[in-house]
């Protein structure tokens, strides 16, 4: 998997930046490739919610602080940061 973080997609900054004939200002941050286990056997749930929070972390880690959300305080967060 590969991290992809968008910003300056909001709808209020976008039209304000139209309806002065002007460029949005939209950045995006690519991270790192990598790896998730696949899940089996009986904790597979578990694992699902691992790797979600997995993926999660990796893209908050490319956005600022401002836009991580209920990940802003996640352990795995402060280890990728």
């Amino acid at each position: 998997m590969i991290p992809v973080a968008v910003t300056g997609t909001e709808d209020e900054l976008v039209l304000d930046q139209l309806k002065r004939l002007k460029r949005a200002n939209v950045r995006v941050r690519v991270g790192r490739p990598f790896y998730l286990p696949r899940p089996k056997g009986q904790d597979r749930e578990a694992i699902l919610e691992r790797n979600t929070d997995e993926i999660m972390c990796r893209i908050a880690a490319l956005l600022p602080e401002s836009y991580r959300g209920v990940y802003s305080d996640h352990p795995r967060l402060r280890e990728l940061a």
